[in-house]
């Protein structure tokens, strides 16, 4: 017999509802921080002449447009099955989790690429005022805080998307503590740190991002799990009263769940 075997709680209707609710709310949460940082950023960096602190407003800015697609992914992703989606919709949030980390990747692109305009000598080194270290501690702990909640829910609830949300806000925590660095760097004579700062940070933001990235296009083509997962799925079916044998048992992921399809 073929039979197609949730391995995962999550599965159920009501699950699914609270799961959607609570991805949104912490969309809504990290969106309403992001706004408010990315505007504080950026007119602190205007104010103080503070060309890092401005490309740190960008990548804050970047963090706005990953929430508004995890809230996009989550009111998709939470659909029942249907006739031409007979396993649900999960794959969204996978395929939202390959966006964030192409947005990741764009992100570390860019401030490369003007930190190096900088370092060169291509862009004048412009001195920020004191002011912007205030404005730059101001984005690490909104940052960091961001990431501590949104990393807690994303375990909770088995959410790769989340996750990926959780490290866009950490990339920019880190970010923001460089540029923090920099600008005090540059307080005392050495204005090249700001431009050093951003290269280190563009290549930590483009590891992450490849990371989700290989891991979110994994899921998509279908990649099993690990072969001691596979094996306490097969254990525990052959465990249930009248299975007599198990000959066929194919895994997959599909956002925060297991798929298994079995042939007892």
């Amino acid at each position: 017999m073929s039979g197609h075997h949730p391995h995962n709680s999550d599965l159920h209707e009501p699950q699914d509802v609270t799961r959607k609710a609570i991805t949104r709310r912490v969309a809504l949460i990290g969106m309403g921080v992001n706004f408010f940082l990315t505007i504080a950023q950026i007119l602190g960096g205007l104010w103080a002449h503070s060309q890092a602190l401005i490309a740190d407003a960008i990548h804050t800015l970047s963090d706005l447009i990953g929430d508004i697609v995890v809230l996009f992914a989550s009111h998709h992703a939470a659909k029942d099955a249907d006739e031409d989606h007979p396993y649900g919709h999960g794959r969204i949030e996978t395929v939202a989790t390959v966006v964030l980390g192409l947005l990741l990747g764009v992100v570390s692109a860019f401030i490369f690429y003007s930190a190096m305009e900088r370092l060169l000598g291509h862009t004048p080194l412009v001195m920020p005022s004191p002011i912007a270290m205030g404005f730059a501690a101001l984005a690490i702990i909104g940052k960091e805080a961001l990431y501590q909640y949104t990393i807690y829910i994303a375990k909770r609830i088995q959410s790769p998307m989340l996750k990926a949300s959780a490290w866009h806000h950490r990339s920019d925590a880190i970010s923001s503590i460089l540029v923090l660095i920099a600008i005090g760097g540059a307080q005392l004579g050495y204005p090249w740190l700001d431009a050093v700062a951003a290269i280190i940070v563009a290549l930590m933001i483009f590891y992450m991002a490849i990371q989700l990235i290989l891991e979110s296009t994994n899921e998509l083509i279908d990649a099993g799990l690990a072969p001691e997962q596979v094996q306490e799925i097969r254990d525990y079916i052959n465990s249930i009263n009248g299975v007599e044998n198990l000959h066929f048992l194919r895994t997959r992921r599909m956002g925060g769940q297991v798929l298994a399809d079995v042939h007892l």
